[in-house]
């Protein structure tokens, strides 16, 4: 393992630096898709303006690149010899296939995550119609003893039924003859039948594991990757010699000219929090002591800091703001170009390049960067380009290089000319995700990671004497090995002061107030996830409890695998229902909602509270001076190690026991107001268009109102179309009309453009009368309704507020003419006018509302009631069908 590590780091280090010194000294610019963007200005007015979206990309369509005379591809193939850099010479242009490297692709997009088969469910590709020879040294240089290590299934398969590795063994007898009694002896050890891969590897020929595939030769192009058991469903990150490959070696499945980033496991959006700024001056002149910056760096802790120009010499655009107040603030900031070598990366990877690089912004999250180059000043325009990093997790710690790649200026994307406007993410702010915003998970679309339940306000955190003396608790306690021995003194002190005002605040929200059991959380956390966050249960570990019914087979009702997750490593897919019954989140549906903080936090609380985890609970064991420290280790596991997680317990509680837990503040406040019980207030179902400007200024044409027929469909329509003059265009956000449960999302098409899944989204509610209110919002696009409420397709469970965004208009796609927002509501299965519902709602609730029959078109009328659930009443059912 740790040989492994080391040759990665050494390959990832050296790769590095063979990327940042081929510099392009000419670039083919490739055609950037944009999308409209909407500002509203303070006069009312609306300024609209194209912004790249590189969603629509793909691999193939980015520019290739010239190299210069630097390179140091000998040097690079002597070190690290599995990266095959001989198509990167001086003089050769380079496509984008062949300089972008899977590693790049995983830590932007998630591409790591997808398996070959993944891909070729995306791309429509026969797996098993492509040769071993197709993938050229991505499949060559992986060897019997990785495939062993990184895939059960290879390693457990037996010797004699696997003809890949019999052809590798031939190969090695041929070679080394004196070899062939010994493995011949091995085989016949037992019954043929029974000397597993890993066995026949862990013998007398430890060599036997450095066979690489692409010493068969032509053997290759008989085989494919289904003759290899296990590897079509192995995640690329988990195997070096894949994710150390170029995309082109991919090209055979389709990943680079068949798929738009859209589709990747984590495509690039903007960010929730950017701003809009215009382009107002670009000043090529040496500016100096610029200190009011959007450009800069991202080091430890993935912060991105604004840089100011010290010295003079940084060649900057200048920004204006637009907007209506507050506005973005940006008047009067620079940006500067990439020449201004900013602190970039952090750890053992950004060494090598002294762990600078250019300075840019992250409008679209950290997954890569956004530049300026090559400022012309007679016309008034800049260059716009990307660049890249890569991140390991190399013993535990996490390490980024700087955003050097492809080149530290970047892959050009467009130019851009003064009084455009462009997004601009505020410095000096940590970058949210992981490497991206959210994205399209690889185990399908009831898989994603969670972005926090739009009526629930998660862990919040505090601040206060609690927390002080808590962190500082945490920092002095001394560590134990399993042998009781001391190892060491605190926990890590960043993930301390992040993670622990969120375990308290949670505790405090969820009603847990002694300091004992605030201690006993806090030490338990300390021992199963080192306050490095909500983690993953090693692979390793949950490999062993894969059988029938344990924890970490995969659920025949879900497909997914409930092995540990979050701050103590909750399993089974029972203690994820009763946390959902409870905190009315979805993990249940969405297992890696568990990895985010604000899920994972009270999930701990709750489920040591409550004794979800083994039926015992904190009040089991006591209070204050009287707690069981030892006993308490049973809330969670029965029995091991109790005496040490224990003995951290007590030190946390000696410096606590005298705080009051009242005296503290909220950082993020309480529970949403939007989520209280429902007052019978609605809000406009376009999140751009207040629910009085819809009503009063927008014309709904004859084809967009219920009573419409549509004759391709032999039937009525029996909602209202909302467009682009109701901010229901393309990417127009769309908001829960009233307070009430998203209990399904269905797709209904695709995107004409894209093929991303276009959804329905029902949200149920009901009225005073005690009737169903079905509420029916169509052509979102799916990604949009992943982010905003952790829900895929099929059945969810998420409650919203009146206001709370569900999702946002998709593109164009295979049921609609022009993107729009399809309104729908029923009243007790009947469909009745949604122009009318509103208008109704907006008055108070009473009145009376037109019906149609959607085969006959008769329309009839209904009486109407003001909206609301009483605490008594049940979540109403999802929807037939």
């Amino acid at each position: 393992m740790i040989r492994s590590c080391l040759i990665t780091l050494l390959s990832l280090i050296w790769f590095a630096l063979g990327c940042i010194l081929i510099s392009p000294s000419a670039m083919a610019q490739s055609y950037t898709p944009t999308a409209l963007y909407q500002v509203e200005q303070h006069d009312g007015s609306v300024l609209e303006g194209e912004v790249f979206d590189l969603s629509q990309m793909a691999i193939d369509d980015f520019a290739s690149i010239d190299l210069s005379d630097e390179t140091a591809q000998v040097q690079l193939s002597e070190i690290a010899p599995n990266i095959n850099l001989s198509h990167m010479l001086p003089g050769n242009r380079v496509a984008s296939q062949d300089y972008l490297n899977m590693s790049l692709l995983n830590t932007a997009f998630g591409v790591g995550e997808w398996s070959l088969g993944d891909i070729t469910q995306q791309t429509g590709v026969s797996l098993g119609d492509v040769p071993l020879s197709a993938y050229g040294e991505a499949i060559g240089n992986l060897s019997l003893g990785e495939l062993t290590e990184a895939i059960p299934e290879f390693a457990g398969d037996t010797v004699r039924r696997n003809s890949v590795v019999m052809a590798a063994l031939e190969s090695y007898q041929a070679k080394l003859p004196d070899a062939s009694s010994q493995i011949s002896s091995m085989l016949s050890r037992r019954s043929d039948k029974a000397v597993s891969v890993r066995e026949l590897l862990s013998g007398s020929n430890p060599a036997l594991a450095d066979i690489q595939l692409k010493e068969l030769g032509d053997q290759l192009n008989q085989w494919s990757v289904l003759d290899i058991p296990g590897l079509n469903a192995t995640p690329i990150q988990d195997l070096d010699s894949l994710e150390n490959a170029f995309a082109g070696d991919l090209e055979a499945l389709g990943l680079t000219d068949k798929l738009t980033l859209s589709a990747f496991p984590k495509p690039p959006v903007l960010n929730e929090i950017i701003r809009m700024g215009r382009l107002d001056v670009p000043l090529g002149e040496p500016e100096h002591d610029r200190l009011r910056v959007v450009s800069g760096g991202v080091t430890q802790g993935d912060k991105f800091n604004g840089e100011p120009c010290e010295g003079g010499g940084c060649i900057h655009v200048e920004l204006d703001e637009v907007g209506t107040p507050p506005s973005s603030g940006l008047s009067g900031f620079a940006w500067m170009t990439s020449d201004q070598p900013v602190p970039d990366g952090y750890g053992i990877l950004c060494i090598p390049f002294g762990c600078k690089g250019p300075a840019g912004n992250h409008p679209f999250g950290k997954g890569f960067r956004v530049l300026f180059n090559d400022l012309d000043e007679a016309d008034g325009s800049v260059q716009v380009s990307i660049s890249f990093r890569t991140c390991k997790t190399i013993f535990f710690v996490k390490t980024c290089t700087p955003y050097v790649f492809p080149t530290p200026k970047g892959i050009p994307i467009g130019r851009i000319k003064e009084k455009a406007i462009f997004p601009v993410t505020p410095p000096d702010i940590k970058l949210s995700g992981d490497d991206f915003n959210y994205g399209n998970s690889r185990y399908g679309s009831n898989g994603n990671r969670y972005r926090q339940n739009p009526c629930f306000s998660g862990a919040g955190g505090v601040t206060g004497d609690i927390v002080d003396r808590a962190v500082d608790a945490l920092l002095t306690v001394p560590l134990y090995d399993r042998n009781g021995r001391i190892v060491g003194q605190g926990w890590d002190e960043a993930g301390v002061r992040e993670h622990a005002p969120l375990l308290i605040g949670a505790a405090l929200e969820q009603g847990v107030t002694d300091p004992a059991h605030i201690a006993y959380i806090l030490s338990t956390t300390g021992h199963e996830a080192l306050f490095r966050g909500p983690i993953e249960e090693f692979e390793s570990g949950w490999q062993r409890r894969t059988g029938p019914g344990d924890y970490g087979a995969i659920h025949s009702a879900t497909g997914h695998r409930y092995y540990g997750r979050g701050y103590v490593q909750i399993t089974w897919a029972a203690n994820y229902q009763k946390i959902d019954h409870i905190l009315g989140t979805n993990t249940y549906q969405n297992p890696d909602q568990m990895l985010d903080p604000s899920v994972a936090a009270p999930a701990t609380v709750i489920g040591m509270r409550d004794g979800i985890f083994t039926s015992r609970s904190l009040d089991d064991y006591g209070y204050g001076d009287s707690f069981d420290w030892n006993g308490a280790r049973s809330i969670i596991n029965n029995g091991d190690l109790r005496s040490t997680i224990g003995s951290y317990g007590r030190h946390i509680y000696e410096y606590i026991k005298d705080t009051d837990s009242n005296d503290v503040q909220w950082s993020d406040g309480t529970a949403a107001s939007n989520c209280d019980a429902d007052d019978g207030t609605i809000s406009s179902p376009l999140g751009g268009t207040s629910l009085e400007d819809l009503l009063n200024t927008y014309q709904l044409a004859d084809f967009q109102r219920f009573d419409a027929y549509r004759a391709y469909r032999n039937g009525w329509h029996g909602g209202i179309d909302l467009d682009y003059r109701a901010n229901g265009g393309a990417g127009g956000a769309v908001s829960s009309v009233s307070q009430g449960t998203l209990v399904s999302v269905k797709q209904i098409g695709n995107a004409r453009a894209t093929g991303e899944p276009s959804v329905q989204v029902v949200v149920m509610t009901t009225d005073s009368l005690g009737r169903q209110i079905e509420q029916r919002y169509n052509h979102l696009s799916l990604s949009s309704v992943q982010a905003a409420t952790g829900c895929g397709l099929g059945d969810c469970n998420v409650p919203v507020g009146s206001g709370t965004q569900i999702g946002a208009v998709g593109e164009e796609d295979t049921l609609s003419r022009g993107a729009h927002l399809d309104y729908k509501v029923k009243i007790d299965g009947q469909f009745v006018d949604p122009w009318g519902f509103l208008q109704v709602q907006a008055a108070g609730g009473s009145g009376t509302i037109n019906t149609i029959d959607l085969s006959t078109g008769a329309i009839g009328s209904i009486e109407a009631a003001p909206l609301g659930i009483t605490e008594s009443e049940e979540v109403p059912p999802s929807p037939s069908s």
